[in-house]
């Protein structure tokens, strides 16, 4: 059952969601990551790009490559090709600086979505000897430059469901470049 809900979800954002971001809001990328390729329905996205006419790309080089060129771009990666990376570390640099209008879905992160150390425990109920917050951080940084992040999940963490404070916030504080013209 959670992997038919996983699939329609996918199927949704990928047919109706992206195609309507794409044709309606003037993106250039849309950034989908999730935490193992194993879970991507490939063929929700051919779709997409299909009807998009937008490059479909599954890593963060070949992504920055075909919007420097000028192309619409689909990127499905890993949560860990997007954030930890040094090829997603430069997709990212490179959105920061850019007017480059872009969104970004982030399926089912769990655990990659708290906000710091020191609420690991409190918000999954086990602790690490090590956290770096590398998705919410990087979420945090562009969400300056984007009010299109979203996150898709069957089972918010505690502080995607507001029983922990979460350190920082995902506000879309400015306007793009887009908007005030």
């Amino acid at each position: 059952r959670r992997q038919r809900q996983m699939c329609i979800r996918d199927s949704t954002t990928a047919t109706e969601f992206v195609p309507h971001l794409f044709n309606n809001h003037d993106m250039d990328l849309i950034i989908y990551t999730y935490p193992l390729t194993e879970i991507r329905d490939s063929s929700e996205w051919v779709e997409a790009h299909l009807k998009c006419g937008a490059q479909l790309c599954y890593n963060p080089t070949d992504a920055l490559e075909h919007l420097k060129l000028g192309c619409k771009v689909i990127l499905l990666t890993t949560h860990q090709g997007f954030v930890v990376s040094d090829k997603g570390g430069k997709l990212v640099k490179y959105l920061q600086k850019t007017s480059k209008n872009f969104a970004i879905w982030v399926d089912e992160a769990h655990a990659w979505m708290v906000s710091h150390m020191l609420n690991y425990k409190a918000t999954t109920g086990h602790n690490t000897p090590a956290y770096e917050a590398r998705l919410f951080k990087t979420l945090q940084e562009l969400s300056v430059k984007t009010p299109y992040i979203f996150g898709l999940t069957a089972t918010p963490n505690r502080e995607a469901r507001g029983v922990v404070e979460p350190y920082g916030c995902l506000l879309y504080t400015s306007p793009s470049p887009r908007d005030v013209e």
